[in-house]
């Protein structure tokens, strides 16, 4: 869009003449944030707003495309690795016990999710790289729906990591009847480790020093740096082709129109997450939901580990459909996120529920289980960005993350239990969760995160 022409939607505009953007915009600005937040922080509101504005009149281009694929390295990378694939190979070998491995991973995963997440609100998006938060605040709304088809490279990965497994795991391994397992006969699962590292590698040069990454806009404006705000997003619509007619009185006339904004609102961390009690109840919402999905996903995915590296290909492919099929329905008015997020998590618990009635796993089923929890998952991952303020999205992030995390480590206990108390546990608490999706209170469909 060129600096004279009109977007779309007047009253959604930037506006250039004598009336500016904060005043003429102070009466939807407050019944946005009433909607969502109770508007703790008016100001923060009228700013983010505004920027969102600024970041729709540009539309999706170029930038938050290639945003889209370099995010999706860092999806792609997640499941890339699966422990599962290994685990037989690794204790016959090393003599690691599954669970040890199993608690290893888990606690490595902890780590890093809350080390990097709250790192994001400290440092910023550019050089934490939280993936999903940075796409979360550049795309425009008109494509917000694809935070939630973000997913699909997880499941990509899970089918490259697969398929490069299944050659090397099945030819370079001892048989499963050998009595010992001398390394020189058990190369495969570190054949595997070492292409997996190297094609992350790649991705980390491509992401750090190709892609030229900018910080967003949002969180350097919540951090009161609202002139290198406005220069993101000018070099933004640069790089697209556009030009912005954002300025930094914008912002300034937010300060004007509604006061200063108090320490308390300017916070970061912990408590701006439990700031009203709307904004409250959707953290404790949120935190219970990835606590029962953290419980209840390990349960199930344990009965995979005696499941063939064929059949794990064929789980896996079909993975890859469910994200952008969540992305479909999330856009949908009878659907939208909660109510996709209610549909796909009651369908995992129940197909985990039917698997009880098998002897020896079902393909069939699980073939289900993989694109409902691909769907769930896609749902539930682009849902906590949106409805966390971009001050605390990551350590919003971060704390679910790490409860997600802690109940995975949970589960590892109630793995001694025998395989159908398992999957009858797992079911039960998907279901549960699917119920509590629907207490969240706000519905992000077409509106912009803040």
């Amino acid at each position: 869009m060129s600096a004279g022409s009109h977007p779309a939607q007047p009253e959604e505009a930037l506006v250039t003449n004598g009336e500016t953007a904060a005043t003429a915009e102070k009466e939807s600005v407050n019944s946005q944030a009433a909607e969502q937040w109770e508007s703790f922080d008016p100001v923060y509101h009228a700013k983010a707003k505004i920027l969102n504005d600024a970041i729709q009149e540009i539309g999706m281009g170029k930038y938050q495309w290639y945003l889209f694929f370099v995010c999706g390295f860092g999806w792609f990378a997640d499941n890339l690795i699966a422990p599962g694939l290994i685990y037989a190979s690794v204790i016959g070998d090393v003599y690691f016990s599954q669970y040890g491995i199993g608690v290893g991973w888990t606690v490595g995963l902890l780590i890093g999710s809350v080390v990097w997440g709250v790192g994001s609100d400290i440092w910023g998006r550019r050089w934490s790289f939280n993936f999903t938060l940075l796409i979360t605040e550049y795309v425009p709304t008109s494509h917000q729906y694809l935070l939630t088809v973000l997913s699909v490279w997880q499941a990509i990965g899970q089918v490259v990591g697969t398929l490069v497994a299944w050659p090397l795991i099945s030819d370079y391994s001892c048989p499963s009847n050998s009595a010992t397992c001398p390394a020189l006969s058990n190369k495969g699962w570190r054949y595997y480790l070492f292409t997996m590292g190297a094609v992350i590698m790649v991705m980390w040069i491509l992401r750090f020093f190709v892609f030229n990454l900018q910080e967003s806009p949002k969180f350097l404006m919540s951090r009161g740096r609202d002139d290198e705000a406005v220069a993101a997003v000018h070099r933004l619509a640069a790089f697209n082709g556009k030009v912005s007619r954002l300025t930094i009185e914008h912002l300034e006339e937010a300060d004007k129109s509604f006061g200063s904004a108090q320490g308390e609102a300017r916070a970061s961390g912990l408590k701006p997450l439990f700031a009203t009690r709307k904004l409250a109840y959707t953290t404790c919402i949120l935190i219970v939901l990835w606590a029962l999905t953290g419980l209840a996903f390990p349960l199930y995915n344990a009965v995979l580990t005696y499941v063939s590296v064929a059949s794990r290909v064929i789980l896996s492919a079909v993975s890859v459909p469910g994200a952008p099929m969540a992305g479909y329905l999330v856009e949908l008015p009878i659907f939208g996120r909660r109510r996709t997020l209610f549909i796909f998590t009651i369908l995992t618990g129940a197909l985990i529920l039917a698997s009880t009635t098998a002897e020896t796993f079902d393909l069939y089923l699980g073939l289900g289980f993989s694109f409902t929890t691909s769907v769930m998952y896609g749902v539930l991952y682009a849902l906590s960005s949106e409805l966390f303020p971009t001050r605390t999205r990551g350590t919003g992030n971060a704390i679910v993350a790490a409860v997600n995390r802690i109940f995975g480590l949970i589960a590892l206990l109630i793995l001694y239990l025998n395989s159908f108390e398992v999957r009858m546990v797992s079911g039960g608490i998907f279901i549960s969760a699917g119920f509590i999706a629907l207490l969240l209170p706000f519905e992000p469909r077409g509106k912009a995160s803040l």
